[in-house]
C-alpha cells in the first residue's frame, strides 16, 4: 500500500499538485495571521466538563484563606528514632493546638510501613 503511494507520479496530476499548493498556502497564512499562542495556565490543558468545573470552584470558595487538611509524619534511621521524632512531633504539635495555632487533628494513624501508629493526621 505504502509502495503503491510512494510509486505514484504525483508530477502528472496536475490538479493534485494545484490542490497540495493551495491548501500549503493556505496553511502558512493561517499560521502567520493568527501565530501560536501557548496558555501558560497548565491547568486549561484537556476537557473540564461542567460539572467538575463547578465542584472545582465550589471547593475553593469552601477552603479558600486554609488548607484543610496536612499530614505530618516521622522518620529515623531506625524504628526507635522514628518512635522518638514522633513523640517529638506530637508534643509541638499539641503545644500548637493548645495556642490556638493548629485546629483540631485526628489521633494517630496506622502506617503500615512501620509497623505501628507513627503518623498524625491533622
Amino acid at each position: 500500500m505504502i509502495d503503491r503511494i510512494n510509486n505514484y507520479p504525483f508530477d502528472c496530476n496536475r490538479p493534485l499538485l494545484i490542490t497540495i499548493y493551495v491548501f500549503t498556502v493556505v496553511c502558512i497564512g493561517a499560521y502567520l495571521l493568527h501565530g501560536i499562542h501557548f496558555d501558560a495556565n497548565l491547568d486549561n490543558l484537556g476537557y473540564k466538563s461542567a460539572e467538575v468545573s463547578g465542584s472545582s470552584a465550589l471547593l475553593r470558595e469552601k477552603t479558600a484563606g486554609y488548607n484543610s487538611s496536612a499530614t505530618f509524619a516521622s522518620s529515623g534511621k531506625t524504628m526507635e528514632d522514628a518512635i522518638t521524632n514522633f513523640g517529638v512531633l506530637r508534643t509541638k504539635l499539641d503545644l500548637l493546638k493548645r495556642i490556638g495555632l493548629h485546629a483540631d487533628s485526628a489521633e494517630l494513624a496506622y502506617c503500615p510501613r512501620c509497623h505501628g501508629h507513627l503518623r498524625h493526621a491533622v
